[in-house]
């Protein structure tokens, strides 16, 4: 299994630095939080994705509602990018799991970035639905009997559960699944 360099290096030596050098340790955790904003896209492109999946698969699909989708997304961003802008690096109180953008940490004015990065984002769930894979998805959820839709913004370990006690071939092998969040 492979991970970024970044992921790797946040995940496992953050935590080595906390007793010996609780500066650094609180700096790590900072940057852990953020993200550029062209990984946000991917990011809300993921989320943006997995609710037009959730809508696809019962059924309620409609043109409406990926319009209504696409505004929430907006809006969403635009609030994130608002507390990204407005908060306060340095206070050791802000730094626990705080989202921020990379570029505001480091004092870039990225305010004409925005608007592109929410339409790229939108841009990404049009591609999807104008692609051959909406309609291979969509016969799927018809014709499958289970198909689990993964929602990145509240990861259900449960339900990702993989049961094989009724494949044979597979009895006395542990399988495990990693989720991309």
């Amino acid at each position: 299994m492979e991970y970024c360099e970044r992921k790797y290096f946040f995940n496992y030596y953050t935590f080595a630095l906390r007793e010996e050098f609780p500066e650094e340790w609180k700096e790590t955790l900072v940057l852990k939080g953020l993200k550029s904003i062209e990984m946000r896209v991917g990011e809300k492109s993921h989320f943006l994705l997995s609710d037009y999946l959730h809508a696809l698969q019962a059924g309620e699909a409609t043109s409406d509602l990926v319009v209504s989708l696409k505004e929430n997304m907006k809006a969403e961003m635009e609030s994130d990018f608002v507390f990204s802008k407005e908060r306060d690096y340095q206070n050791d109180e802000d730094f626990f799991g705080k989202f921020g953008l990379s570029e505001h940490f480091y004092g870039e004015d990225v305010d004409d970035e925005l608007p592109l990065a929410i339409e790229k984002v939108c841009g990404n769930l049009d591609r999807f639905i104008a692609s051959s894979w909406h309609s291979k998805v969509q016969d799927c959820f018809e014709r499958a009997k289970l198909v689990y839709v993964e929602s990145p913004r509240e990861p259900d370990f449960e339900a990702m559960r993989v049961n094989i006690s009724k494949i044979p071939a597979l009895r006395g092998i542990s399988v495990m699944a990693s989720p991309d969040f």
